[in-house]
């Protein structure tokens, strides 16, 4: 997808995490009323989250073909919320890193802080998050090296779980240059939503697409092992996110 290689390096909006809208990254400055797993939907006493995206998927699965185009792990403590997170962004169908980032989350009366630390490009990066309603939020990241914002909303449903998100990437003269965003829907039983919305501005002129997510392989505690998104416009694009899970 070439969004991914044209902005990976600008935006830190990853094309897979926001067609499916798992925003395990979204901190905050604010003291929140639910936890960072209640927002993902993700259930049991979870210690440790590690996910590998994969492009190019072919069915059935075959690693070899696919590109792992980015792996993240995420620490979590006991009272479900994300401590640190590790990202590693590759380049292509290498092995080379095209960024390797560290967040750390801090807490102080009940708030959190995210602090971002680029390996690459040994820049840091503070999370800035602003309640909008108690079932919205925003995030705002300023990329130091070209003076780019990032600010991100992000809606809850009535569990807590994030279904929806937008999206834009402004210059330093407060221009667009990217807008991008997604809407999970048709929630089943067990509160796994089963379609998704999706649109690129640089794709299409924004014309909305369309997906259906599918879950496979889950553990003892209903969380799924392996996440499909299959593009229903092109249905040779499937896109797929594999999940290890440790608890506590």
């Amino acid at each position: 997808m070439h969004l991914l290689q044209q902005y990976q390096q600008q935006c830190p909006v990853r094309t897979v995490q926001l067609l499916l809208c798992i925003v395990l990254l979204a901190t905050s400055c604010e003291a929140q009323h639910h936890t960072d797993l209640q927002e993902q939907g993700v259930k049991g006493p979870v210690k440790k989250i590690t996910i590998k995206n994969y492009l190019g998927v072919s069915v059935p699965f075959n690693e070899d073909s696919a590109m792992l185009y980015e792996t993240d792990i995420f620490y979590i403590n006991r009272k479900g919320n994300i401590d640190s997170t590790l990202l590693l962004t590759r380049s292509g169908y290498g092995n080379e890193l095209a960024r390797y980032q560290k967040s750390t989350a801090t807490y102080r009366h009940g708030k959190k802080k995210e602090l971002t630390y680029n390996y690459k490009s040994r820049q840091t990066a503070t999370v800035q998050r602003t309640a909008i309603s108690d079932s919205s939020y925003r995030t705002t990241i300023l990329n130091k090296e070209n003076s780019q914002t990032t600010s991100t909303t992000y809606y809850l449903d009535q569990d807590y779980v994030a279904y929806k998100m937008e999206s834009v990437v402004l210059d330093s003269n407060k221009h667009t240059l990217l807008s991008q965003g997604s809407e999970r829907y048709d929630k089943d039983s067990s509160g796994l939503y089963q379609k998704v919305r999706y649109h690129f501005s640089d794709i299409d002129n924004d014309a909305k697409k369309n997906g259906v997510i599918t879950y496979k392989d889950f553990d003892k505690y209903a969380n799924p092992g392996k996440v499909i998104l299959t593009h229903l416009d092109k249905p040779d694009k499937v896109e797929m996110r594999i999940f290890s899970y440790e608890y506590y």
